[in-house]
This record gives structure tokens, sequence and C-alpha cells, in this order.
């Protein structure tokens, strides 16, 4: 997982962008195989995180990441945090944090476009996510943290 950084008014402007190396900021963004520059590794049966965001939480005091496996056929949302409270980390391990339901009887099933909310409550005590069930049909739910 790779991260850049801009000021909000610089946003389209990409020569603005500072990328990180791995153990600072620079200009120039790393090789997509450069494993050095990444904040975190996860690795689970050879496939790394696929949709997801990562956010401040305000609930926390830290960064979040929650994201589906790249490849889950159900769509598992995962939860990593980071340790210190820097997004470059380091970062927890995963844990499971939503396990999304399957479809039974509809042949290949798959779930993707996962996608966490933490502006519906401002104080991050819960958290809406949205995910695509089977390829067709748009679902949420909200988990509350204690």
């Amino acid at each position: 997982m790779k991260v850049a950084r801009v000021a909000e008014a610089s946003i389209g402007d990409r020569s603005k962008y500072a990328y990180w190396n791995g153990t600072q900021w620079v200009a120039k963004p790393p090789a997509a195989a450069n494993q050095v520059s990444n904040i975190f590794d996860y690795n689970v049966g050879g496939y790394g995180p696929g949709t997801g965001d990562i956010f401040w939480s305000a609930y926390f005091g830290t960064w979040l990441a929650v994201f589906f496996d790249g490849l889950s056929p159900n769509g598992t949302f995962r939860l990593m945090y980071s340790t210190n409270g820097k997004i470059t980390g380091p970062w927890s391990t995963y844990q499971n944090l939503y396990v999304t339901r399957g479809c039974s009887g509809c042949g290949v099933s798959y779930n993707y476009a996962s996608h966490a909310y933490p502006g519906v409550d401002r104080t991050g005590k819960t958290l809406l996510l949205g995910w695509t069930f089977n390829g067709a049909y748009t679902q949420f739910t909200t988990v509350t943290f204690q």
C-alpha cells in the first residue's frame, strides 16, 4: 500500500504531490514493485488489499485502513490501524471487521467495490460500509466500535 500527499488546493497538480519512499517524502513516485515504500504489507493467500479506504478516525485518534481482500468471493472487510498515529505507520496486523454474505445458488458469486464512509458519523464510533453484492446490487451495513 503506497501513499502520497498534497495540499487540498493543489489536488489537480501532480507536480505538487509528495510520495512516501519508506523513509521520507519525495517528489518522485516509487515503482509499483518497490516494497520498501509500502506503508503496510498485507498478503493473504497471495493477494493484497482490494478496494477500500484509508482515513483518520476521530474515535480512535489514528489512521484506519478498511478494505476487502484482493480476491474474496464473499467479501470480508479487513481493518488495520496505524499504531503511532502516522499514516506511514507502523501498522497493526489485520482484523476481520465484517463478513458480507455470499449468494448460495447464484452460480459464480462475488462481492467487490468496498468502501467505508467515515463522514456519516463524525464521532467515528459507527462506520458505514458499502459494497457491490453479486455483481448487481449495492449493499450497506453499519458497524459500531466498542
